[in-house]
């Protein structure tokens, strides 16, 4: 479960980069009027940070 926890914050982080750069091709007018790239980036990467502290607290109360 910790692996899978770690890999899947690891997709978030990979794929909002990945969001970014494929957002920075589109012109203006290809943008929904009410798109947020701080929004989207903030939250993808909060996500994957709370992914990463439940796998350190999966770590740290596992049973030996």
């Amino acid at each position: 479960g910790i692996s899978f926890t770690v890999l899947g914050s690891l997709a978030i982080i990979i794929a909002t980069f990945q969001h970014r750069r494929f957002v920075a091709t589109l012109s203006p007018p290809d943008l929904p009027p009410a798109y947020s790239a701080k929004i989207a980036l903030f939250l993808s990467l909060f996500i994957a940070v709370l992914g990463f502290a439940l796998a350190g607290y999966l770590w740290l109360t596992a049973t030996p």
